[in-house]
């Protein structure tokens, strides 16, 4: 038989370290140089549990980060599928030296790190800055239709007419209720009368519930001055995308011309892209100190006086 063979399962091995596994010029080693530099220098900036001396140990923020980035990069979003990568996948063993925080570990550093989290990128930014990578001279604007992850929403005019149709059924139950009190106040041993009475305000109490709910999201919808919503992200709009109507959010994205590096991106719930020009580019200027001499965009961006403001 003509066949390449794999190694003996069962054959011991002998000065095999973990760091062999890992190419030298592979993108993990430069997410553990750039994560333990920064948590060095920025560590008050995280949640650090390991402060406290009483309970179990705590994961050290550098190693949390390391996680959440890889998955960043590789499209893994799941604090259970992390936490499974921890287990089974080579790269995330050599990043953690094979520490496997569970999964609401994960998901808890992430909820509680945010801001943290976005330094980071902003320092990476100004290292690439620094380093020459981002030039700044000439930035490209744009935005781009995410989908959210949510199936249903509620649209205040659908809202409005259902609370109407429900408050006419409901007073017609509440004349029919006192019709039945009379009725029983002249013949209390009727007793297929009493069932009827108690079948009709079950539904009246139903009817109840149901207003109730409505008029909580009619005051979301007033209170966020949005015409629609959805129950499982409050936060996403109705937006127009190539597939069509969804509920979305925008990504506004700001590119350096020369390496293609992203220098800013935002996450906004705006349908579209006007008077987003200024305030991305400003955002640009504060973080990273650029004042670009081109800004690309397109029609979408057109706002007279943003575009005049920043020529001058």
């Amino acid at each position: 038989m003509h066949y390449i063979s794999g190694s003996d399962r069962y054959q011991n091995e002998f000065f095999t370290r973990l760091d062999d596994m890992i190419p030298v010029q592979h993108y993990c080693r430069l997410i553990d140089l750039l994560v333990d530099r920064f948590t060095i220098e920025n560590l008050c900036a995280f949640d650090d549990k390991g402060q406290q001396l009483l309970g179990r140990k705590a994961y050290h923020p550098s190693l949390l980060l390391k996680i959440y980035l890889y998955g960043y990069l590789n499209g893994i979003s799941s604090s259970r599928k992390l936490e499974r990568e921890c287990h089974r996948n080579l790269e995330v063993i050599w990043l953690t030296a094979r520490l496997a925080p569970d999964h609401k570990t994960i998901a808890n550093f992430r909820s509680q790190n945010g801001e943290a989290i976005g330094l980071v990128v902003q320092k990476f930014n100004q290292l690439l800055k620094d380093s020459g990578y981002i030039k700044g001279k000439i930035l490209s604007i744009d935005g781009s239709k995410v989908r959210a992850n949510a199936g249903m929403h509620i649209d205040l005019s659908t809202v409005q007419n259902r609370l109407e149709n429900l408050e006419e059924e409901l007073e017609k139950y509440l004349t029919r209720l006192d019709q039945f009190d009379q009725v029983e106040s002249e013949a209390e041993s009727l007793d297929e009368l009493k069932e009827q009475k108690a079948i009709l305000q079950k539904q009246v109490d139903q009817l109840k519930s149901e207003i109730g709910q409505l008029n909580n999201q009619k005051q979301i919808l007033d209170s966020i001055e949005a015409k629609t919503i959805s129950p499982t992200d409050i936060d996403a709009r109705i937006m127009l995308s190539r597939q069509g109507r969804h509920l979305c959010y925008n990504v506004q994205a700001v590119v350096d011309a020369e390496n293609h590096m992203i220098v800013h991106s935002e996450v906004i719930n705006n349908a579209n892209d006007r008077n987003q020009l200024l305030p991305v580019i400003e955002k640009v200027e504060e973080k990273l100190s650029i004042i670009p001499e081109q800004v690309v965009a397109d029609a979408g961006y057109y706002v007279l006086n943003q575009i005049e403001f920043l020529e001058k």
